[in-house]
């Protein structure tokens, strides 16, 4: 672009802000539509049924609302469909429980057994990692998976620790 136009390159900061700034607008304009992020998500998975990280953030906006059975729907779908594509190794955060404040220990209790249970299922699907900020969430999200492995739900659990 420098040699067709000398003056893009005394200009590129400016040009390249002025086109992010138009595509804030645009994306701005077009979210308007929505009243909030769970009809978001909702019109993702309308138009995009396939998109597994939208049932997956489709789930946590039920979760939210305490609506457990949709939320464990979502996220059940949201397997299924990363397991059809062949995905192999999943990450799953701990979404909704930092900012917006939903309880850790709720929120474990529900995304827990419904990723158990889809992963049973699943034949690709080898790995979810549910992502943590901070220690009690880590603690809170062993404790749900602790509580499966008591009632004989499932197997021994390799719990891994990566951070910095």
């Amino acid at each position: 672009l420098a040699q067709l136009s000398p003056h893009f390159v005394r200009y590129r900061n400016a040009a390249g802000a002025l086109i992010v700034a138009a595509a804030a607008m645009l994306a701005s304009a077009h979210f308007a539509h929505f009243e909030n992020a769970r009809t978001l998500w909702r019109y993702v998975v309308e138009r995009n049924p396939d998109a597994w990280i939208a049932w997956y953030n489709l789930g946590n906006e039920h979760a939210d609302r305490r609506e457990y059975r949709e939320a464990i729907a979502a996220y059940r779908e949201s397997i299924r469909l990363a397991d059809d594509h062949a995905i192999r190794s999943l990450a799953f955060p701990a979404i909704s429980t930092g900012a917006f404040g939903y309880p850790v220990p709720e929120a474990a209790a529900v995304a827990v057994p419904a990723t158990i249970e889809a992963l049973l299922a699943a034949t690709n699907v080898m790995q979810v990692r549910f992502v943590f900020f901070d220690v009690p969430t880590l603690r809170s999200y062993t404790a749900a998976f602790g509580k499966l492995h008591e009632s004989g739900a499932l197997s021994p659990l390799k719990i891994e620790r990566n951070s910095p």
